[in-house]
């Protein structure tokens, strides 16, 4: 895998010596806290504060927040109580982007981290299986508060060794090894276990002054008043946000579900698909100056990636209709990423890099006289895969290495890649992964499948499929009526083969035209008008 990763996690692995010290005079009964909010620390660092009363009311913005991210700590019969405030909980949300990346590919895993840190944070009964252990007190100005550097967590076996099993064996997908390997860090070939993997996740991130957890899995707590933490939680093979795991992602052993789930199907990553890869024979390399001493292959030439991105809207954009004649795209089939407030489709393509925008892909950013460009797509691209998976936005570039989050791995979409250089890329792919055993997918796929066998490819474009016929295996090779594609009249951005910005500059200059054309027929009207009149003049009678 990356090593800048690698490294980056082996920093956050440093395991806390965690003992419990005293327990504080603390409310122990349900609705209680033992933090609340946020208190400046160590250098403008903030901390949680130390607070030891009843779990607090939410306002409506923040209720809508806790709905997407921690619905189970919502309720609709009663007012709603949290053991922490907005700002508390969106950092939780930050905190959590690396470890909900690992696991991506399986919904309920990341469910079940998220809710396992929604309760750590802002359950109301936090204080029944949470512990403040190191505090401080601060000063800040005239202003005196508690801060909590560490928790201790209570953490039931049982429930501790559910939740570790619907991870352990998820595949993180961009260097393909296991999430909880590299979460784990058997780099260092020690075994992995429920409760290192839950004391890892609980120290700081690298470089952040932030409180830190250590858990205890035991049955029972050190207060009469505290039980361990349990609740009811997902298997890695349920069905969470109308998906579901892939079949690999859940088993010690890959070769059961090839056997058992889908035998004949070709798949991406374990997800049934359909795999493009795309080449310009004729294309020559790229004639531009050297972006860091790399150079690009034909198939970079942006008259060949603009092609490259209409093929791919087409697709994602046509609608097909069910067996009851309901419109469906992509959209509605697709694998989705289910990282943090991230629930877009798990496409892969180069465009990736772009947030699947052509107007980014088009921009070009000139120097200091306006007159001169100096970064384009060429800089963009070796930004992003020179820093990849550590980067989401190119800052020079002023555009996201991602879409919505979700990475492109290099050495997938282009085919021929290595970190030194793009010439010998020679064929670009495009995946469009499908829910595992959905009959709607399947229908996308077949139909799919039909209109790109007969889809007239790009001059200068030659397409091959390597993943998907099994679509069409032993299904009809002809659309039905009540099942047929329509075409997708709008291009992916704007009409008639425009972006956005190159169909607006038409607009005006079709207006300045216009404009144009009617002042030269008002002078010409005038002109006619003034001769007429003379020509009148000159034949009136010359009255005595």
């Amino acid at each position: 895998m990356n090593t800048f990763l690698k490294l980056a996690l082996l920093l956050q692995v440093t395991l806390a010596v965690g003992q419990d010290l005293d327990i504080f005079d603390q409310d122990r009964n349900n609705g209680t806290c033992v933090s609340y909010g946020l208190c400046e620390h160590l250098e403008g660092a903030s901390f949680p504060c130390y607070y030891n009363g009843e779990a607090k009311g939410v306002n409506a913005t923040f209720l809508e927040d806790l709905k997407n991210f921690c619905p189970e700590l919502t309720s609709a019969a009663e007012e709603t109580l949290t053991c922490c405030d907005q700002d508390q909980f969106s950092r939780m949300k930050n905190q959590m982007t690396l470890s909900t990346r690992l696991f991506a590919s399986c919904p309920t895993c990341v469910r079940n981290i998220r809710n396992f840190w929604c309760h750590l944070t802002c359950s109301p009964d936090q204080s029944t299986f949470v512990n403040a252990t190191v505090m401080q007190n601060v000063t800040t100005g005239n202003v005196s508060s508690q801060v909590v550097e560490h928790f201790m967590a209570y953490v039931a076996p049982d429930f501790a060794a559910m939740f570790y099993n619907s991870c352990k064996n998820v595949l993180y997908q961009a260097d393909n090894e296991k999430g909880m390997d590299i979460a784990c860090n058997t780099l260092t070939n020690e075994p992995c276990t429920p409760l290192k993997w839950f004391n890892l996740m609980g120290q700081a991130p690298v470089g952040a002054h932030t409180e830190t957890y250590t858990f205890n899995l035991a049955s029972s707590s050190p207060s009469a008043n505290m039980t361990p933490l349990a609740y009811p939680q997902l298997k890695c093979t349920d069905t969470y946000s109308k998906t579901t795991c892939v079949c690999t992602d859940c088993v010690d052993d890959v070769k059961s579900c090839q056997q058992s789930l889908w035998p004949s199907f070709s798949t991406c990553d374990g997800q049934r698909c359909i795999r493009l890869e795309v080449t310009a024979p004729n294309a020559s390399s790229s004639d531009d100056t050297p972006v860091e001493d790399m150079l690009f292959s034909g198939v970079f030439q942006l008259d060949i990636l603009q092609k490259f991105y209409w093929l791919q809207g087409n697709i994602t954009g046509y609608i097909v209709r069910d067996s009851s004649g309901n419109p469906m795209t992509y959209d509605d089939v697709c694998t989705r990423n289910h990282s943090i407030d991230n629930n877009t489709c798990q496409m892969d393509s180069v465009l990736s890099y772009f947030g699947n925008s052509l107007k980014n892909l088009e921009k070009k950013l000139k120097d200091e006289t306006g007159f001169t460009d100096f970064y384009d797509y060429h800089n963009h691209l070796v930004t992003c895969t020179k820093n990849y998976p550590n980067v989401e936005f190119d800052v020079e570039g002023k555009m996201p290495c991602t879409t919505n989050g979700l990475f492109a791995n290099p050495f997938k979409v282009m085919i021929g890649f290595n970190m030194v250089t793009f010439a010998n890329v020679t064929r670009l792919v495009m995946e469009f992964p499908v829910e595992n055993n959905n009959m709607l997918a399947s229908m996308w796929g077949r139909d799919t499948m039909l209109f790109i066998q007969r889809y007239s490819m790009p001059a200068g474009l030659q397409v091959a499929i390597t993943k998907g016929q099994d679509f069409l295996a032993g299904n009809q090779t002809t659309l039905s009526p009540a099942s047929s594609i329509i075409p997708h009249t709008e291009a992916p951005e704007g009409l008639l083969g425009f972006s956005k910005g190159g169909l607006i500059a038409f607009i005006i200059t079709m207006c300045f035209l216009l404009a144009i054309s009617i002042a030269i027929n008002l002078v010409v009207c005038a002109r006619f008008k003034k001769a007429q009149l003379m020509n009148e003049d000159e034949h009136k009678p010359i009255l005595n």
